[in-house]
């Protein structure tokens, strides 16, 4: 928790350096990080696994003119979907085999909640490599050596309940 107020210190300090600087309506701030934290949930730390703490990430943007100030979208995006999004904000064309696509339309209607499956891979080309892939509410786990997990984030917000263990 002091990682999290020391950034958000951070964060202000730039913020109003953009606006002393008088660049603040020229500048677009995007704020992300490669992996979140277990912190103990799951009787687990760090980030090898795909439990929400793990693997979902904060991820602040602000442009100028575009965003609202407090506005929160709840839709889980990918990082891949970052690089199509700057260049569309800065006009700058991309060539078609660009991964992903924009952002920009969560950034104008932040109530949107669904934008297609997120993916996620770790491990690769060892023997502990792990697939994941959500969409909306669901969320598949492919674990090469262990066994796989379904959530249903909605009703199992702790992911607690696996799913793909139960059967009918």
């Amino acid at each position: 928790y002091g990682s999290l107020a020391q950034t958000d210190d951070c964060l202000g300090q730039v913020l109003a350096a953009l606006r002393e600087l008088e660049l603040e309506d020229d500048t677009i701030v995007v704020y992300t990080s490669d992996h979140g934290e277990m912190l103990g949930e799951h009787s687990l730390w760090q980030k090898f696994v795909f439990f929400e703490s793990s693997v979902g990430v904060p991820l602040i943007v602000r442009v100028p003119g575009v965003t609202a100030g407090g506005s929160i979208c709840e839709a889980p995006v990918s990082h891949v979907r970052l690089a199509p999004t700057l260049a569309e904000l800065c006009r700058v064309s991309t060539n078609e085999t660009i991964d992903g696509q924009s952002l920009v339309q969560f950034l104008h209607h932040p109530e949107l909640t669904d934008n297609g499956p997120v993916f996620a891979e770790y491990d690769l080309g060892t023997r502990n490599k792990k697939y994941m892939i959500r969409q909306g509410d669901w969320k598949y786990c492919h674990y090469h050596e262990d066994i796989p997990q379904l959530f249903n984030l909605r009703e199992d917000r702790g992911e607690m309940r696996n799913l793909a263990m139960e059967s009918d």
